[in-house]
């Protein structure tokens, strides 16, 4: 059994469909790695050179709880067939997808009997993806050659060399399965704003997060959604959100502020310890980062609602060193970047203060 914080990488080795009955070759031996969150926990990822998006399992004694679904059907499949010997059953009673990206939705087909839950946009986004289906795969085939040519004097015993083989089997085995097995899996539950789920002892509330933003650049998609389990100590966050120690800026800017800070104070009401990202980033903060920015942008927003002040007072008022020193835990506030990035937060809160936006 894994430890918590335990990274193990594992070897499983892919048969393209139809490959037997084709009397085709077997795709390359690919490695699968498993991280123990913790013991109620596990992600699971593919690939041994880059941060694919996860396939997270959270147990439960009535059965398992899936966080999105990785990037091809195929692997899921293979990987479900592995539940029982990883976690002792083979029940999914929910299949839950932070957002509609096909790397996370890829595998939704490999588990019909499962409840998908999903934000209302993943349906039409999937069917989106689908309609486009053809025009997506000439763009992965293009891919697949310019990688194959970005081999060429590479020594084929490098390191470099089998990252990039690896990504050519990868994306081979993911157009072939687009190509003849793909089968669009939508969720089955939708919600627009706020869902909550029960299963066995776990409470997971799902909540829309990119409710908060208008569009591009600071929204990943207009799925995007939260998924916390208060008793876990736990919050996914998908592709959506990003929190670490030395940037001041790393969670995208609101262009609803109230929206914004409402959620938040909604989700840390309950215990928030880790928090993990669609890829695993190791460098991603966890909830003490998270509350500490949270104080930090409600303070900043209630300061510019207040009537009669100008911008060179709210900036005196807001001064980073005295105001929020509590900060200070995890930013470097003497640090020219912050100091520049807090310049940029202060004219973006006044613009959108309560009392009306200012110049």
């Amino acid at each position: 059994m894994l430890k918590p914080g335990q990274a193990v990488l594992l070897a499983m080795t892919f048969l393209l469909p139809g490959s037997v009955r084709q009397g085709s070759q077997a795709a390359p031996e690919l490695p699968y790695r498993l991280t123990s969150i913790n013991d109620r926990i596990t992600a699971i990822q593919y690939g041994r050179f880059e941060d694919k998006s996860a396939m997270t399992v959270i147990t439960t004694k009535r059965g398992l709880i899936v966080i999105d679904t990785g990037l091809t059907s195929f692997f899921a499949e293979q990987m479900k067939a592995k539940f029982p010997a990883l976690f002792g059953r083979a029940e999914v009673l929910y299949v839950i997808n932070t957002h509609s990206h096909f790397d996370h939705t890829g595998g939704n087909q490999a588990f019909p009997g499962a409840v998908i839950v999903g934000h209302d946009h993943v349906v039409p986004a999937l069917r989106r993806f689908a309609d486009g289906k053809d025009a997506f795969i000439a763009g992965r085939a293009a891919s697949i050659v310019r990688l194959e040519g970005s081999l060429a004097g590479k020594d084929p015993a490098s390191e470099e060399a089998e990252a990039v083989s690896e990504r050519i089997g990868m994306e081979k085995l993911f157009v072939r399965d687009l190509k003849t097995r793909y089968i669009m899996t939508p969720p089955t539950r939708t919600f627009k704003d706020r869902l909550t789920l029960t299963a066995d002892d776990l409470t997971i509330k799902l909540y829309h997060y990119s409710a908060c933003f208008s569009g591009p650049p600071q929204r990943h998609t207009d799925n995007d959604i939260l998924v916390h389990v208060p008793e876990l100590g736990v919050l996914f966050v998908g592709d959506a959100l990003f929190v670490s120690e030395g940037s001041l800026a790393p969670v995208p800017e609101p262009d609803d502020y109230p929206c914004w800070l409402a959620l938040f104070d909604e989700v840390l009401k309950d215990p928030v310890h880790r928090i993990i990202g669609g890829h695993l980033d190791p460098r991603m903060g966890g909830g003490d980062i998270l509350r500490a920015l949270h104080r930090y942008w409600k303070e900043l927003y209630a300061s510019a609602g207040q009537a009669g002040s100008s911008f060179e007072e709210f900036r005196a008022q807001n001064a980073l060193e005295k105001e929020y020193e509590f900060l200070g835990n995890f930013f470097d506030l003497d640090s020219r970047t912050v100091r520049e990035q807090h310049e940029v937060i202060l004219n973006k809160v006044w613009r959108a203060k309560p009392n009306g936006p200012h110049p």
